[in-house]
């Protein structure tokens, strides 16, 4: 079983889960862009490394780097889709034009897209079908997580060979505990 580590990062979602997985992911050593809506968030970020109006007090390590263009994000080995669950299709549209064919998406976001009942790897794999896939779930607090205290999280997979028994992630799990002492976010292995 072959292992691969993400090293270059993008987060689509600069709310407080958002931050709070970038800032995590940034203390673990891997490099992460952060696209914001909100050219004040994407600012504030970049200049005071602060994201107030989503994780007041937290202060966020100053190699997060946050921009307000999808098409930046082309460059990384791994998106987390942290857009809330009601924007995940309009957002998903949009970074199929910006990202590489066979990119690793993890849905971060919570919830079902209200419009039509379906879950949002289903919606991700119908305006990203060229995607991989995954699901991040876990009992955590976007808050407690910026802070560096303990939250278990799990992710579900997708791949070419699981892709021809079922449309939903599975095959591939990673356990990874997100807080400062993580050494081994965002990593997936190949069965």
């Amino acid at each position: 079983m072959a292992t691969r580590a993400f090293r270059n990062i993008g987060i689509i979602g600069g709310g407080a889960w958002g931050t709070a997985l970038a800032q995590t992911l940034c203390l673990a050593g891997r490099q992460v862009l952060l696209w914001a809506r909100e050219a004040d968030v994407v600012s504030e970020i970049n200049d005071t490394h602060a994201n107030t109006p989503f994780l007041p007090g937290v202060t966020l390590d100053k190699g997060l780097r946050a921009t307000s263009a999808l098409g930046d994000l082309a460059a990384c080995d791994v998106i987390l889709m942290v857009a809330p669950a009601q924007h995940l299709r309009a957002v998903g549209a949009e970074l199929r034009k910006a990202v590489p064919a066979g990119m690793p998406v993890l849905i971060c976001a919570k919830g079902i897209e209200q419009a039509t009942g379906k879950l949002l790897v289903e919606v991700l794999s119908e305006v990203m079908p060229e995607a991989i896939p995954a699901i991040l779930s876990g009992p955590s607090f976007a808050a407690d997580v910026a802070r560096g205290l303990p939250a278990p999280s799990h992710s579900r997979w997708r791949t070419r060979r699981t892709a021809k028994r079922s449309p939903t992630p599975s095959a591939i799990v990673i356990c990874a505990s997100i807080g400062r002492r993580t050494s081994r976010a965002c990593s997936w292995a190949a069965p």
